[in-house]
């Protein structure tokens, strides 16, 4: 008999959250600390109290969390964008910018958090606790694999017959494909999941950085367009000038001639 499950709903309030909003939540945490005092609900009502907002305390609450969240990834994804230096500074202020716009502002509220502190700290020892931990599942189960390993031996050694269907692949194959020694400890999947994490943010800056490229790329040429262009009238106007210098010569060259024609005395007839 199959239990039913049940389905349980959370009416939680939604909110669609402006960057003007977030910048106002921020800018009263930092002219209000300590942070959250004395109660979350009574520190925030106070916040909803002075810009006459209707929302529920609790929901500036997850907002806030929410925010913490972002910064701490996009934290992680800089410390290790600098040390490796794939992107230049323009780069990664331009990432952050699109990603997490009120960075800056969270850099000063919760810079000395210990989340922000292992943020910084597991992108630097990620591949040296993952190579320790890799290490470590290794030699645990070296001594219990050759153990095993050679029980097997034995047993195909000794056996007459063919393996039967129903004998389990892993004594046909002489291979351990136990599962429990496939398995990551706790700590190296988190890191495994952190480093995947940074890996996609990578691609997506990446993308970014493309894209800007191509926007680069763009804006060059039409502004070499617009200096060609530019270029073509200034030689079409010089060589109007010319033609209308030369004419004009032309006229004081004639006007003078007749002066002269006018000025010379007539022979008597």
């Amino acid at each position: 008999m199959q239990r039913q499950r049940r389905k349980r709903c959370l009416d939680k309030p939604m909110k669609r959250w402006t960057l003007q909003e977030e910048g106002r939540i921020l800018d009263f945490i930092m002219a209000n600390q300590p942070m959250e005092v004395p109660t979350a609900r009574v520190y925030y009502t106070t916040l909803i109290n002075n810009w006459n907002w209707t929302v529920e305390p609790n929901l500036i609450r997850h907002k806030v969390k929410n925010m913490k969240k972002v910064y701490y990834k996009m934290l992680a994804w800089r410390q290790q964008a600098i040390e490796t230096g794939d992107y230049d500074d323009d780069m990664i202020r331009e990432f952050l910018k699109r990603r997490c716009p009120h960075f800056n502002k969270l850099q000063q509220l919760f810079s000395e958090d210990i989340k922000a502190k292992q943020a910084i700290a597991s992108t630097r020892s990620y591949q040296m606790e993952e190579d320790l931990s890799l290490n470590h599942l290794d030699n645990a189960d070296s001594a219990e694999e050759d153990a095993v390993m050679d029980g097997l031996k034995i047993e195909i050694e000794e056996s007459d017959s063919p393996p039967s269907e129903e004998m389990p692949q892993f004594y046909r194959s002489g291979e351990s494909t136990d599962p429990l020694r496939n398995q990551d400890s706790p700590e190296t999947t988190e890191l495994k999941k952190e480093h995947y994490s940074l890996q996609w943010m990578k691609l997506e800056i990446e993308k970014e950085r493309l894209t800007i490229v191509r926007e680069k790329i763009a804006l060059q040429r039409e502004q070499n367009q617009e200096e060609a262009r530019y270029k073509i009238l200034q030689l079409e106007q010089q060589e109007r000038m010319k033609k209308l210098q030369i004419e004009k010569d032309a006229e004081v060259k004639m006007f003078e001639l007749k002066l002269k024609y006018k000025a010379e005395p007539k022979p008597e007839m």
